[in-house]
């Protein structure tokens, strides 16, 4: 078996006989010796080698811990101060200073066992991040100011677009303001350039917006107003708002347009009343036709002139054209104003408004006014001559005053062509009705000049108008003829009353009043009439039938209408119940219910259905209870059988024979035979008979026949 070397210079000998001696090499033992002690030297060596990479490299660790923990703290810092830069808790110009406070308060980065060269390197580290983190505060602090720049800018043009969003603002004062050359300066810095130009145009756009509002507020129901604000807002070349974007001229057009729409409505429909309810608009109309029979070109196609130079349907002077125009509302406009029909028309009627309001609403002086000029006849009126035309100084008086009556005033009118022309329209407007709402809505309708919406809130306007002067006027009427027939029943005579209250009243209270007399007697159909139109809860004025009743019979009907009104349709239902029964009654006897009125007949039948009333009344305050159905019926059938109502004949109802009522004093028809009552007449007859309990012979049908008719 072979052996296994011990070490250098040991060499294996052949395999020889045992007992043999082997002699080993000194130099081979000496170069082994050598051998192992290197290899025992590099062993340890390589061991402290890497035991000082792994400390290195533990340091290593260690330093980037520690600078991860450092930046965690720069991190939150610089977070939280960025934070309070941009909520404006610590200004801009304070940034930089309390970053370094911040900076200061960090405890050093230290790590244990590091030698000089290493620890600076790991300063320097610290260095270079906290000088990182400064340039992110920088840009805090830059963001900042631009923040606060910005706010500036904005609050800036919030005053200047405040100070727009008046009606007298100057717009072009207001936008050089937003382009000063410091807030020009700064806007590009916290905008950019291109940035800065669209900010600016936003707020210019906004300024014109909140001016255009604020004049549109403020125009309120003046129509005039309001088209000059449309004008300006149509103005794409030289107007207050020429350089406003489309979409920002169409959403304030679209508000404008409907408050227009109402305003020249509302502003319509007011004249149009107004007009009905003074004849203004009547006068007007008989103006055109006797200025120029309703034309505004000639045969020729020319417009229309007088010799003087007034053109057109409403014949206006050029000169007072511009005038007539601003008080219409519209731009003067030469060209319409001699070749449009309505636009002349327009200037014209307005031209007549503004005189009529100059004479205090006077027509008389404002048709002469019209032809002749208000310098004219405020020379006529007063005695001057400041028009020179009235050299005589002749002095008519003031029909307002009562100095002259306008009647006498037209007359005294020196000018033959003016006196000529107030005569014709102020005689072709007597002689017309008292308008209507179908015609006032009617005029509004046919006018070219305006939108359909116009047209329809003019309508609506008008019609509330009209409803309410009618009823303001209905009020009046009632209050002003309560007032002369209390001072009447006072025993006072019509000659007496108050003048003013006088002229107040139309011609048929006059009449009633003059034909009134002290004892008075009651008209019974007059009553009756009454009577149901107040028990069928209809509005009736007893004062306009006041000359037909009784002292007593007024109070009466008075007291059931006021009855009535407080206790609704139970408080006259034995009325009503007696009407119904009453009707039926005369249909059975043949007789209308509802007779001409006026007739004899009608006259009877009221007489009938009045003794019937008081029957009633008589029986409730006896009882001091409503009559029953039964009792209702009673009363009406005694009526008719018993013939109670004197003059009425009552059985001759139920005949066509001649009636008592209708016979002369001396007249005696008497029927023997109980054939000669005509068979439906006696059947009736014999119905009420057992009504009242009583027995049907022939004796007593006779007998009551016999009664009625004598």
């Amino acid at each position: 078996m072979a052996q296994i070397p011990l070490g250098p210079g040991v060499r294996v000998l052949p395999e020889a006989p045992q007992n043999r001696v082997i002699t080993p090499d000194p130099n081979n033992l000496n170069r082994g010796g050598q051998q192992l002690a290197g290899t025992v030297q590099n062993a340890a060596l390589s061991f402290l080698d890497q035991k000082k990479k792994e400390d290195q490299e533990l340091s290593k660790v260690k330093v980037s811990n520690a600078l991860l923990d450092y930046e965690s703290q720069l991190d939150t810092g610089v977070n939280e101060l960025s934070g309070k830069l941009k909520a404006l808790e610590v200004q801009p110009d304070q940034g930089e200073s309390s970053y370094q406070q911040f900076i200061s308060k960090l405890d050093p980065v230290k790590v244990e066992g590091l030698d000089a060269s290493d620890q600076e390197h790991l300063n320097l580290a610290v260095r270079k991040m906290q000088a990182n983190k400064l340039q992110q505060i920088q840009g805090s602090v830059l963001e900042a100011r631009t923040g606060v720049a910005k706010s500036e800018l904005r609050s800036r043009f919030d005053l200047l677009e405040n100070a727009a969003a008046r009606p007298d603002a100057d717009l072009g004062q207001i936008l050089n303001r937003a382009r000063a050359d410091g807030v020009q300066t700064v806007g590009r810095s916290a905008y950019g350039i291109d940035g800065w130009d669209k900010e600016v145009r936003t707020f210019e756009q906004s300024a014109y917006s909140a001016n255009a509002l604020a004049r549109i507020h403020s125009a309120g129901n003046n129509p005039e107003q309001l088209q000059q604000i449309q004008r300006d807002l149509s103005n794409w070349d030289d107007g207050p708002y020429s350089s406003l974007t489309l979409k920002n001229r169409e959403s304030l057009i679209k508000t404008l347009n409907p408050l227009l729409d109402r305003s020249i409505g509302v502003s319509v429909g007011a004249q149009a009343v107004e007009q009905a309810k003074s004849g203004s608009g009547s006068v007007f109309a008989a103006m055109l036709q006797a200025e120029s029979d309703g034309r505004q070109v000639d045969a020729s196609g020319a417009p229309l002139t007088s010799n003087r130079g007034a053109v057109g349907i409403a014949q206006v002077m050029p000169s007072t054209g511009p005038e007539a125009a601003q008080a219409a509302g519209l731009p003067w406009d030469e060209k319409r104003f001699k070749t449009d029909a309505d636009y002349n028309r327009s200037l014209g009627e307005a031209y007549y408004g503004k005189l009529r309001q100059t004479f205090d609403g006077s027509d008389a002086l404002a048709v002469a006014a019209y032809n002749a000029g208000p310098g004219m006849v405020n020379d006529w009126i007063n005695g001057t001559n400041t028009t020179g035309k009235n050299e005589s100084k002749l002095k008519l008086g003031d029909p307002r005053k009562g100095e002259i009556s306008e009647a006498d005033f037209i007359k005294g009118i020196p000018f033959k062509e003016t006196k000529d022309y107030t005569q014709k329209v102020l005689s072709s407007v007597q002689q017309e009705a008292e308008p209507t709402f179908g015609q006032i809505a009617k005029g509004i309708d046919a006018r070219s000049d305006l939108t359909p919406d116009q047209k329809r809130i003019a309508i609506a306007d008008a019609r509330d108008r009209f409803s309410w002067q009618q009823d303001q006027q209905k009020q009046e009427h009632i209050q002003n003829q309560g007032q002369a027939w209390d001072f009447m029943l006072k025993g006072n005579k019509w000659q007496d009353l108050d003048p003013d209250l006088w002229a107040k009243l139309p011609a048929k209270d006059r009449k009633q009043l003059m034909a009134y007399k002290r004892n008075q007697q009651t008209d019974p159909e007059v009553y009756t009439h009454a009577r149901d139109l107040i028990a069928q809860g209809n509005e009736v004025n007893l004062l306009d039938m006041r000359d037909k009743l009784s002292n007593e019979d007024f109070t009466r009907l008075t007291d059931l209408q006021i009855k009535r009104l407080t206790g609704g349709p139970a408080a006259t239902a034995s009325i009503s119940t007696s009407t119904a029964l009453f009707n039926d009654a005369l249909r059975n006897a043949g007789m209308p219910s509802s007779p001409k009125p006026g007739s004899a007949v009608a006259k009877q039948v009221a007489t009938a259905r009045r003794y019937v009333d008081d029957q009633i009344r008589g029986l409730e305050a006896q009882q001091n209870k409503k009559a029953t159905h039964e009792q209702v019926q009673q009363i009406v059938d005694h009526a008719f059988i018993e013939g109670t109502v004197e003059g009425s004949g009552l059985f001759g109802f139920f005949t066509n024979k001649q009636r008592a009522f209708e016979r002369k004093p001396g007249d005696n028809v008497r029927v023997t035979d109980i054939k000669q009552i005509p068979a439906d007449e006696h059947e009736q007859i014999t119905a009420a008979l057992k009504r009242h309990g009583r027995t049907a012979s022939d004796a007593e049908i006779l007998n009551l026949f016999n009664e009625a008719n004598q």
